[in-house]
């Protein structure tokens, strides 16, 4: 083992340091593609990505799976697109209907670049004036490419909605349309016209980042291949950097075509978008509604019977009967109660129930557009498959309870292909590290088997994700092979068994990046011969 060496003596820890943190850095910074903040200002639009990147360093392999889920949420959504809008020639034309391309003319000629998706000619926009736009071929709207669902995905349609906030003060709030959103919005004849071209203008590309970057993984990968070929040892740091460069490689092929550094969505302002909107956040409000008045009748019941009990034990007649399972009534009819009441004074101080009553004149809309097109039935089901999860207010990098479950709730704990893809990428992220199984450059043979174990514990993410998959099922299902895990013992020790699974996988996770530092404090001193045709590519030093 030798201890510091400079530069002059064939290469130095500082340039193993630098290499290494910069092409790591680089990499990241250029593969990490975050969703659009709303109303976010440009510190909180860097803290995000810092943030984003961060993560992305200790933890690549789960925004590894979160690129590969928007990928195939915006292929899905293309699809479906297509399939909504086929035999529909002119799905929200670009003479009559909404759309951007740049620059927006009004019938005076003068032109406007706000942004914001401009309203068809004559269609109320309460109190705005009547804007044209450029004309385009109409049926580019049907042909969705992946860049037009990745814009959707990272939360590039947005709508503005006034209600009343959590003090109950009247103003706009502004929320992301999802895919399944834009679904609805398809399915309402309400599709935005978004080209390919106009989501590029928005993108933010830098060619020259992403030059100097080929250039210096290029340069990183072939001095540790080359070490590898003259049999010199390669640093723990090395081997933990390429690891995560192979990691940046695989988010920038997923994120592909997915629109870089987009600073803000683009704002639709027509009828039916806010109509569906209103829609969304309406059945979304009135179903947390039922949830809360379920749990309060759970609350009530088990006060109700506990008192019964007592009074029955001591011989006092209960005649009260339980309290009533709240009724919930169809979405519709929920909509014409609280239209209802608008103009009626509401001695209810819910702000929830101000919100629901405020929406539900364009709820009633947009309910009526679907309805027209679509048999109500259909639309119920439709409605309650999106309402959780077509507007958002946030459009969140990644969901880890999305793909995992809740710890509370038993929702999501089936296997999916989202589950097999996070296996996958730990499986692929553990058993990478383990090719320094015989490494030499660790300081002591303890600092090498903490290293395996911590490659084994990752690699072995399958097994735990198996046995997590079969706990959640035991508690709902029949099956008598699972009655194992339902009786008492087992439940009472999946849930300690659990935790420490999820504290050894962060650990064995923070282990990698710390050792491969501690670790230069002691290499062998073949750790420092330099390959000397590394020098003839450019490359940062």
């Amino acid at each position: 083992m030798a201890g510091w060496f400079s530069a002059s003596n064939a290469r130095g820890i500082d340039d193993i340091l630098w290499s290494c943190i910069s092409t790591l850095l680089l990499c990241v910074w250029t593969a990490v593609h975050p969703n659009i903040q709303l109303d976010s200002s440009e510190k909180r639009r860097f803290t995000s990505r810092l943030g984003l990147m961060i993560f992305a360093v200790v933890f690549p392999e789960i925004l590894i799976a979160a690129a590969w889920r928007q990928r195939s949420l915006a292929e899905k959504l293309s699809a479906r697109i297509v399939k909504l809008t086929i035999g529909n020639p002119e799905p929200r034309d670009v003479s009559s209907s909404p759309m951007i391309s740049g620059n927006v003319r009004s019938e005076a000629g003068s032109t406007t670049g706000t942004g914001e998706m401009m309203p068809r000619p004559g269609a109320a926009t309460d109190g705005a004036t009547p804007l044209m736009v450029e004309e385009k071929d109409t049926h580019q709207v049907s042909n969705w490419s992946s860049s037009q669902g990745f814009f959707v995905v990272m939360g590039g349609l947005s709508v503005r909605l006034r209600h009343e906030n959590s003090d109950g003060v009247l103003q706009d709030h502004e929320y992301s349309f999802t895919p399944a959103g834009v679904e609805l919005l398809a399915m309402a004849d309400g599709l935005p016209a978004v080209t390919k071209e106009d989501v590029e203008e928005r993108s933010n590309a830098d060619v020259i980042a992403k030059i100097i970057v080929l250039c210096q993984v290029t340069w990183f990968a072939l001095q540790v291949l080359s070490r590898l070929i003259k049999r010199l040892p390669v640093t723990a740091l090395e081997t933990h950097t390429t690891v995560h460069v192979g990691c940046a490689i695989m988010m920038y092929l997923f994120w592909f075509n997915k629109p870089y550094n987009v600073s803000r969505a683009i704002l639709l302002i027509d009828a039916i978008s806010r109509e569906i909107g209103a829609l969304l956040v309406f059945r979304k409000l009135w179903a947390e509604s039922y949830d809360e008045r379920l749990r309060q009748h759970e609350k009530k019941s088990e006060r109700y019977w506990q008192e019964r009990v007592i009074n029955e034990s001591q011989n006092i007649m209960v005649l009260d009967p339980p309290p009533a399972l709240p009724v919930r009534e169809p979405l519709d009819q929920a909509i014409e109660r609280y239209l209802a009441t608008i103009s009626v004074e509401s001695v209810d101080s819910n702000p929830q129930e101000k919100v629901l009553q405020t929406l539900s004149k364009d709820a009633k809309s947009g309910w009526q557009r679907l309805t027209t097109r679509y048999d109500s039935s259909i639309v119920r089901l439709v409605l309650d498959k999106t309402c959780l999860s077509g507007i958002k207010q946030t459009a969140d990098n990644f969901e880890i309870r999305t793909v995992w479950g809740s710890w509370s709730k038993d929702v999501g704990h089936g296997w999916s292909k989202e589950k097999l893809m996070n296996m996958t990428f730990n499986v692929v992220y553990g058993a990478a590290h383990l090719t320094a199984w015989n490494a030499s450059s660790f300081p002591t043979s303890a600092e090498r088997w903490i290293w395996r174990i911590s490659g084994l514990i990752l690699a072995a993410v399958p097994v735990w994700a198996g046995l997590w998959i079969v706990w959640w099922k035991a508690s709902t299902s029949n099956n008598k092979w699972l009655f194992i895990f339902r009786n008492g013992d087992m439940d009472i020790i999946g849930g300690p068994f659990f935790c420490v699974v999820i504290v050894a996988y962060t650990l064995a996770r923070c282990y990698f990046l710390v050792e491969a530092l501690v670790s230069l404090r002691h290499l062998p001193a073949g750790a420092y011969r330099q390959v000397d045709w590394s020098k003839l590519f450019p490359h940062t030093t």
